[in-house]
Formats: structure tokens, sequence, C-alpha cells
């Protein structure tokens, strides 16, 4: 399987949005709508963003509840210079908005006693006390989720090249090790967006119970929900169009690809599924009644730190009055986005095949516009 090692300026980007794009998303709050339309509406609505020279190939909307998906639209093409049309139904690479999904295997480790939200590195891995840089073994399971354990960004370009050939678990742990070996450059305690500690977070877990982090979601989420749609890495059979490709904007046109990270990124950011099978996780943060972890451990998830939780940003809007959970993701090849407004029993999930800042842009719009075609009762 092809693999994208760095990219974009020699970065991985699992990144925290600017604050550019945060001011621009909680101008979501201007664009809700009083009028209810129907999904054929929302498709012609959504056409006019494909119908641009460099608008993405195609995108996927929804609009969901506590319940289920609401309403669901997908226009454009699976892969560019195609006509194969893409369905509402097709798998997407939702990128780093894995992050909350490992986030949720973590606080079912922690309902088990497996895990606490203090539990330090060096209790979980007692071996590496003499490998690994003091400062970090301190290092504990809640600092970790919110980013604010002063680890490095990404893992070297290096340290990445190092491992690929290492089997999935023995890589992670190779690569954490490795690149907390040397004094921390960043300060404990501040918010630093960091994929190599949701890659450790991923290491953890597969330490304290025995099975591997792929393993874990499976057991946890995916089987409950009956998440039948769930992989890693790039969607479909490589070299055929049985599911969307990915694709970057080069030399003034979108060039298809099917790439991912390394498949050690995965708690990081490499989960593709369905939206229909996504809505299924995102509503489980809407249920009265957590489905997945006890009401404490959800509590704890979604409680932020100024304004961030685990595995989620966290924002307020007028429309939304009250909090609202949010995530981007991409691998560069494609773009996701999600909304989450638990006051209103409410969450809008956007996926594009096609990464970068027109991607990004797009996809922004096309959360706008769900938002602004949703129901009047919000």
């Amino acid at each position: 399987m092809p693999v994208l090692i760095l990219l974009s300026m020699g970065r991985l980007l699992y990144e925290r949005p600017s604050r550019s794009i945060l001011c621009s998303f909680i101008l979501l709050g201007l664009l809700v709508s009083c009028s209810a339309v129907t999904n054929r509406q929302l498709k012609e609505q959504m056409k006019q963003f494909v119908d641009k020279p460099t608008a993405p190939p195609g995108m996927i909307g929804a609009v969901l509840d506590s319940t289920g998906v609401r309403m669901i639209q997908a226009v454009g093409v699976r892969k560019a210079a195609t006509t194969i049309p893409l369905l509402p139904t097709d798998r997407v690479h939702i990128g780093s908005c894995t992050k909350a999904f490992t986030a949720v295997v973590i606080a079912r480790l922690i309902d088990e006693k497996l895990l606490d939200w203090d539990m330090t590195l060096a209790t979980v891995f007692p071996e590496f006390q003499s490998t690994i840089y003091p400062d970090y073994l301190e290092v504990t399971v809640k600092t970790l989720l919110t980013h604010r354990a002063g680890l490095p960004r990404n893992p070297t370009e290096k340290d990445l090249a190092r491992h690929l050939r290492l089997p999935i678990v023995q890589a992670r742990k190779a690569i954490f090790k490795a690149s907390l070996s040397e004094a921390p450059k960043n300060t404990k305690g501040m918010f630093l967006y960091s994929n190599l500690g949701y890659l450790l977070l991923g290491s953890m877990a597969e330490k304290v119970s025995g099975r591997p982090w792929e393993t874990l979601m499976a057991e946890y989420i995916f089987a409950p929900l009956k998440m039948t749609t769930v992989g890693f890495g790039f969607p479909g059979t490589a070299g055929k169009v049985d599911k969307p490709w990915g694709h970057r904007w080069v030399s003034n046109q979108w060039l298809p690809l099917q790439e991912d990270y390394p498949a050690f990124i995965g708690p990081a950011g490499t989960l593709h599924c369905s939206l229909g099978d996504w809505a299924k996780f995102v509503a489980t943060f809407l249920k009265k009644s957590p489905i997945l972890i006890s009401q404490q451990q959800m509590q704890r998830l979604t409680q932020p730190i100024d304004d961030i939780a685990s595995g989620w940003f966290v924002t307020h809007t007028d429309w939304a009055e009250g909090p609202v959970l949010f995530h981007t993701g991409s691998n560069t090849l494609w773009y996701a986005s999600v909304w989450i407004a638990p006051t209103h029993n409410k969450a809008y999930i956007a996926a594009v095949n096609a990464g970068g800042p027109l991607a990004e842009q797009s996809c922004k719009k096309l959360i706008q516009t769900l938002i602004d075609f949703d129901s009047p009762e919000i």
C-alpha cells in the first residue's frame, strides 16, 4: 500500500485548525436558516460547489440527531476525469477525526480499570524509564488526550522511515520511544497539537490490554455500533475505482491518488468509513445515556481545558446555545469535518475527496450549507 510519510512542507497534516479557520467556523452561527428543505434541494445546492473548475471532484454531507441520519447527499465523482458518481454510501477518509475514536477507546479502558486519567507513561512502560527523557515519564493520559503533554507535533521523518517495516504494534512503541529520547522543546501544560501524543495513547492502550489498537476499535466501537464500512488507510482497492480516490491540486488540476500515512499512525488519523457509519459514532455524543462508555467517562471526555477536550475542540455559537464539539481531519488528499451541538441534539458531518486549501474551503462551505438547510426548530 502506498504511504505518505511527510507532506506539505515536511509536516503531517493532522493539525489543529488555525485561528483564522476557527473564527470562520464560528461564523456558522450566522447561517442558520428558518426553512426546512428536502434532500433533493440540498443536492441541488451542493452541485453548485462542484461545478467550479477548482472545486473538489466530490463531496458528501449529512445532518443527524441522536436517532441517526436525517439528511444525506453526495455530489460529484469518485475520481477526477471519470464519470463514476460519488454516492452517499461511499467511504471517506476522515483523518484526524479518528482521534475522537481513539479517545473513546481510552475512556473504555479507564472504565475497565486498565488505565486512569492520571496514569503516567512511566507506570504503563516502566521498562523505558532508562531510555525515555525523564521529563516525559510523568506525562499522563489526560495531558496526552488534550494535547498538553509537551510532546513534539509529529514523529521525525527519520523515525517514520526507519520503522516502516516493523510489525504495527512494535512500530508504534519504537517510534514514540525514539521520539522521546531527547529533552522536550515544548512546555508541558501548554497546548500543542500532537499526532505523536495520540500514537502514544494507542501504544498505551495496546500495552495495558494486550490487543492492537485496531482490535480495540473493532471491539469497543465498530461492533457495538454495527459499523460495517470501516477500514484503515485509503478506501477501496488499489488501482480500481470501486471506492472514491483522494486528490491533490497539482498544476491547476486535481491529481487522483490512493495513498495514506503508514498504518502505525492509525490512532492519530487513518480511519475511513461511510458517513452513515461515522454518524453512528457521532450520535453517541448526542444520546442522554452513553452507549460505548460510562456517563462519568463521557463527561470527562467532553469537558474542555480552555477550548480543548479529549479528541475534540470546543467552541460556542449563538445558534447552538451551548458548547459545540468539532474537529477537522485531512491526510492531504481528503478533508473531513464534524460539528456536534448537544444542546440541540444535532450534528453535521462532511467530507470531500481532496486535500489542501481549496478542499478545506469547500468542506467548510458544505458544513455551513448543512446548518443553513437544517430544520427550523434549532
